[in-house]
């Protein structure tokens, strides 16, 4: 097969799966020039043990749980043939996945030393792949392409996971350097999640690098982070009554609304507009009052973050009317205003 020099290796991928592994190298990576070869060994390296297409290693697994989950049962030929049963079914299944992913776009990528190394000592010992490394590859590619985007983000950033929490089990003071250059001084509260699971966020108590303020409550996306460094100064311990706080905000505002404080808005809901509020439950901030104006309109007053309020309300169109504050109010005006130009259709020839 050559040396690992001179090694290239053939990857047979789906449109769909290309797509994936470009958009997650601009997204994952630090480079100005994002490499799809450098995110190919990235999720080889990173999900290769950890995939389905394992099929040696995930056989293991599962015949592991199957006698937990049979551990009633005696230990005897009886429980071996039923679990041995099971475990067929499972690779023949694994089988007919494998072999429904499609070949669209064939590309040539050299690999890391570690992923030629790989193919070197690997195995085809289920025969599902027949004998082809560059098969097996294909199938723990696909497979991490079809993961949804958080689940995709836990593989590749599980190293900055794992540096994170060591940090805040330590109490340990960072160092946080956005992509977008900023620095913050934090002493990082814990890894968390959007309620939908959508995004990994770091959540702590911060203060932006070369200013006097006080610690705030703040949140940055994962991917969003550059480098995070500890720093040789005092703790970065929070304190009991912090962390309290700091539950209390995210049930309130939601993880990724940390970074701007909390006002009181009013908005006007039609009839419409309530029923959209009362089904629509992505990003919704909860009310602290509300009452009825009149047959038509209900009036609800919220203490969440502007920017909340907006990226929810504002798809709500006449539906939903900001009364204040006034910063708010005047950002849907312009917002619709221009909206409303880029659509004007008075001087169509149609009308």
């Amino acid at each position: 097969m050559g040396n690992y020099k001179t090694f290239r290796q053939r990857f047979n991928l789906s449109s769909y799966a290309w797509d994936i592994i470009e958009n997650d190298a601009a997204i994952f990576t630090n480079a100005k020039k994002p490499s799809i070869a450098g995110m190919i060994n990235l999720i080889l390296e990173l999900y290769m043990d950890d995939s389905e297409s394992a099929i040696e290693k995930t056989v293991d697994r599962r015949r592991t749980v199957l006698r937990q989950q049979l551990a009633d049962l005696p230990d005897d030929e009886t429980k071996d043939r039923i679990i041995e049963v099971l475990l067929h079914n499972f690779i023949k299944e694994q089988s007919d996945k494998i072999n429904s992913y499609p070949c669209e776009d064939n590309r040539v990528s050299s690999l890391t030393e570690e992923n030629y190394l790989f193919t070197q000592k690997w195995q085809d010992k289920y025969d599902l792949y027949g004998g082809s490394v560059s098969k097996f590859f294909k199938a723990v590619i696909e497979e991490y392409a079809r993961k949804s985007y958080y689940e995709r983000e836990a593989i590749i950033l599980q190293g900055v996971v794992n540096q994170l929490t060591y940090y805040k089990e330590n109490s340990q003071l960072i160092r946080v350097m956005l992509k977008n250059g900023r620095k913050y001084r934090m002493r990082p509260y814990d890894i968390c999640h959007d309620p939908n699971f959508n995004y990994h966020y770091l959540v702590g108590m911060a203060k932006k690098e070369g200013t006097d303020y006080k610690d705030r409550l703040i949140s940055f996306r994962l991917s969003g982070i550059k480098e995070c460094r500890p720093l040789k100064e005092p703790s970065g311990r929070i304190i009991a009554s912090e962390k309290q706080k700091i539950k209390q905000r995210i049930k309130e505002s939601g993880v990724q609304f940390l970074l701007e404080e909390q006002e009181t808005i009013e908005v006007i809901l039609t009839k419409i507009g309530k029923k959209n509020y009362e089904s629509q439950l992505h990003l919704r901030p909860n009310y602290v009052d509300h009452k009825q104006l009149n047959n038509d309109t209900w009036l609800y007053t919220f203490e969440c973050t502007p920017m909340q309020a907006e990226f929810y309300f504002f798809k709500f169109g006449a539906d939903a009317e900001v009364l204040s504050p006034v910063s708010l109010r005047k950002k849907f005006w312009r917002k619709y205003s221009e909206a409303c130009q880029k659509y004007d259709m008075t001087s169509s020839e149609d009308i």
